[in-house]
């Protein structure tokens, strides 16, 4: 999977208060999908190859996930991958 294209939060999109929003629900996303999984940031990262920093940042609200990336963490909700030994 190539690396999303980090997007700031009160980037480029519509006005500031629907950017803030839509940066607190990834953030919320993005942590609820790694908790509901019982993953640390790092093994989720290391799991699903999103660079550590880049989630860190979402679950910060710092970035939001773009949609490509958004509609990965959608189908990691549906179908977490297996954990696999390494």
């Amino acid at each position: 999977m190539a690396v999303p294209t980090p997007v700031p939060a009160g980037g480029p999109v519509a006005g500031r208060g629907v950017v803030l929003r839509e940066a607190r629900f990834s953030a919320a996303l993005v942590a609820r999908i790694r908790r509901r999984l019982g993953l640390t940031q790092g093994d989720f990262a290391e799991r699903y190859s999103i660079p550590l920093r880049l989630l860190r940042r979402w679950e910060a609200a710092e970035l939001w996930p773009d949609s490509q990336a958004l509609a990965y963490l959608r189908a990691i909700a549906r179908e977490p991958a297996p954990h696999r030994e390494g």
